[in-house]
């Protein structure tokens, strides 16, 4: 586990990485400025479980991202909505929410909470909000 910023993963990046051959949570952040903890919430480890349980691909992609987050920190939920919870546990332990969902990222950003986002599925990328906390 490495020691750090708060980094909170949130079901759509750990889908993103199950479904990119040859792209792993050490190979995406071995190069950035900063080090990261890594974690998710006890919700979005549900809500993969919930995927998971499904039929079709996304059940199999979601498997893949379910045996991804299970390796991470779960820190414990704060509320049953998985983007608020996200959110405000990012908020409540100063860390970065890391999504590839566009949606998320602005109520993040309108939170006052930064966010990490995979561009291209290839490139981190880091918004901070103004007045945010990211050093």
């Amino acid at each position: 586990m490495r020691s750090g910023k708060l980094l909170i993963i949130d079901s759509s990046l750990l889908m993103a990485i199950a479904e990119k051959r040859g792209l792993s949570l050490d190979r995406l952040f071995e190069d950035t400025l900063y080090k990261f903890e890594l974690a998710t919430t006890s919700s979005v480890l549900n809500e993969l479980k919930k995927m998971a349980s499904s039929k079709g691909g996304k059940a199999l992609k979601a498997r893949a991202a379910l045996s991804i987050a299970e390796k991470l920190r779960i820190v414990d939920s704060v509320t049953e909505d998985v983007d608020t919870d996200v959110i405000e546990v990012a908020a409540k332990l100063r860390g970065i929410v890391a999504t590839c969902d566009l949606e998320l990222r602005r109520k993040a950003m309108r939170r006052g909470v930064p966010t990490l986002f995979l561009r291209s599925r290839k490139r981190l990328m880091v918004n901070s909000p103004v007045g945010g906390y990211l050093p």
